[in-house]
């Protein structure tokens, strides 16, 4: 067993345990209510430098299902973002696992229009961008499961954030971008990251998505600490919105200026 295997296997049961601890278990007691990993171990080990980070997973204790947690142990090449079905949609045709694919269609640096029917129209995704979600390590600042981090017992959001940080840091080789699905530089996971790293709880660049929108896409570099030179990109409200045409179009447009003009495409 590799090192960072035997690291990821030793933060995935501190999660079990906290959430038994906590009685954060599943309509099944047997079924801890977290989820670690959202990529394969194998990501972590030889990952392509791209990481992408949600808040937490999402939804109550009847999501939460022993085989969740431990899938990405067992299968190499595994991506939550295409292989998990989640609620009543067949494998990979979430809205948020659409949005996803597409954001994996940009970062494969494939154009907007063909982003947008991945995003938007149950399209197939591309060779490519499922090789950047298959390699790319993913997963959550806090892994304990919630629609809300009001509803987690306390201190588990907190405990959460220490996880998700040894998490980020544990990717190998060290990430060159970090992809955030929320952005509000004042909350996770930007706050963990930033803080964690040294520095303002502040963007470098940000630009709002079109007029009349309350969403801004932002970006900072790091410059401190173990993910030193890396670059953090928030996407606004990728959760919530789920594929607006009218916001994902446009953060899809910024991001991939933003890429291109950091050498990233």
């Amino acid at each position: 067993m590799s090192k960072i295997r035997r690291e990821l296997t030793a933060l995935s049961e501190e999660c079990e345990a906290k959430c038994r601890e906590a009685n954060w278990v599943g309509s099944n007691p047997r079924n801890p209510n977290f989820r670690l990993l959202y990529s394969s171990v194998e990501s972590y080990e030889t990952g392509n430098r791209i990481a992408i980070l949600g808040m937490n997973p999402a939804g109550g204790p009847d999501h939460a299902k022993a085989d969740h947690f431990t899938r990405p142990f067992k299968k190499p090449g595994y991506s939550a973002y295409l292989d998990d079905s989640w609620e009543d949609y067949n494998r990979g045709q979430h809205p948020l696992q659409r949005v996803i694919q597409g954001l994996a269609m940009i970062l494969a640096g494939e154009s907007l229009s063909n982003a947008m029917v991945v995003a938007k129209e149950n399209a197939l995704v591309s060779a490519e961008a499922s090789t950047v979600l298959r390699n790319s390590p993913s997963g959550n600042i806090i892994p304990y499961r919630a629609s809300n981090l009001r509803e987690l017992p306390l201190g588990l959001a907190e405990h959460g954030e220490r996880i998700g940080w040894r998490l980020l840091c544990l990717m190998q080789p060290k990430p060159r971008l970090i992809v955030t699905l929320a952005n509000r530089v004042i909350e996770v996971p930007w706050r963990t990251i930033l803080k964690n790293s040294g520095q303002p709880l502040k963007a470098d660049y940000e630009k709002s998505i079109r007029k009349n929108v309350r969403r801004k896409y932002r970006e900072v570099r790091l410059v401190k600490g173990t993910l030193g030179g890396a670059l953090l990109i928030g996407l606004p409200a990728v959760v919530h919105d789920q594929g607006r045409r009218d916001v994902t179009k446009p953060m899809f447009d910024i991001l991939a200026q933003r890429l291109m003009r950091h050498g990233l495409l």
